[in-house]
């Protein structure tokens, strides 16, 4: 709501989210999600017919072009405009986004392309001086929250059909996921990515558990207490009772630990579920410890993760985040905010 109007005062010219323009007087404009793409195509057939879906209820509106193939839906909407189709616009989201604009714009030479993906004014100027064709720009992350710990949902099944993104550089895999963890000694070993109705091997512990469904929490709580109990107990285990199933917006930081504890994960052995890198984080000025530092990005990535109560979400126990070298995430001590 304040990003919105912030945004509208220093000159932008609309915002497309919609309860803040209905707030502030204003008329809300935007394309479509590549969610909704998805979904109609899923349920519609293609999306050609996820298109025309969109248009019943918005006719002419901005098309997002990108979900699949860019320039196979830029050929496809210029064979419809030849035929009557009302299109004020189409929109990218991934890609190169000069040459892409450049081949969209020789499709359609008289249909506005609009551009987004954490664009800022860097990334505009480039673009322009780099010969895009570009007639508007779709400004969110970097305009309200500077460089943020990215993170996104994409469906990746409806009623039992699985669906999949196939955007330049952003492609999804379908289907519902499982985790299955490794192993030895108590140390991980290794992580598996699979459908969620595979079963685990010998060995494997699953990770993803169903915490809402229908906007609702399937677990309780468990108290602070119990979860630092548990922590101390058995730091390098997966948790398997109901802390492990927060709801999103219960989840907090991972306890930290140095290399050299015992209890960290061996960075030397195939540890896929610690990220390492050189950078350092950042945080408020009140906090001044490396651990109070990534906990603090962990507490910030979980109410964004709140947000997302309507869905029905499967929490794996490890927020995949660059670590220094010298920390080590667990997995085992989820704190409610």
């Amino acid at each position: 709501m304040w990003a919105a109007r912030a945004a509208i005062a220093a000159g932008f010219d609309a915002t497309s989210n919609v309860l803040a323009a209905l707030q502030l007087g204003e008329q809300p404009t935007g394309t479509m999600a590549h969610a909704l793409v998805m979904a109609l195509s899923a349920l519609e057939g293609s999306e050609a017919k996820a298109f025309a879906a969109f248009h019943r209820y918005f006719p002419g509106a901005p098309l997002l072009i990108d979900t699949y193939d860019s320039v196979e839906a830029a050929r496809y909407l210029a064979q419809q405009v030849k035929a009557g189709m009302e299109l004020t616009g189409v929109r990218l989201d991934s890609g190169d986004l000069v040459e892409l604009s450049q081949t969209v714009r020789s499709l359609l030479p008289q249909t506005d392309i609009f551009a987004s993906g954490d664009l800022d004014e860097f990334e505009i100027a480039r673009l322009k001086q780099a010969g895009a064709t570009l007639d508007g720009y779709g400004i969110g992350t970097k305009l309200v929250t500077g460089a943020p710990v990215n993170g996104v949902y994409k469906i990746v099944e409806i009623d039992g059909i699985a669906v999949m993104k196939k955007s330049s550089g952003k492609r999804t895999y379908p289907g519902r996921k499982q985790i299955f963890r490794r192993q030895t000694g108590g140390q991980i070993v290794g992580d598996r990515l699979a459908l969620a109705d595979e079963t685990p091997s010998a060995g494997e512990v699953t990770l993803l558990q169903l915490v809402m469904q229908a906007g609702q929490r399937l677990r309780p709580d468990d108290s602070l207490q119990t979860i630092a109990r548990r922590t101390a107990k058995n730091p390098d285990q997966p948790v398997q009772s109901s802390a492990a199933n927060q709801s999103p917006s219960h989840t907090g930081g991972n306890s930290l630990r140095s290399a050299s504890s015992p209890h960290c994960c061996n960075p030397a052995a195939n540890c896929r579920s610690v990220a390492q890198g050189s950078g350092s984080a950042s945080g408020s000025s009140a906090v001044s410890s490396p651990s109070g530092q990534m906990r603090w990005i962990i507490q910030q990535a979980a109410v964004w993760l709140g947000q997302l109560r309507s869905l029905n979400l499967y929490v794996v126990s490890i927020l995949f985040i660059p670590l220094p070298s010298s920390l080590c995430l667990h997995p085992s001590a989820f704190i409610p905010l």
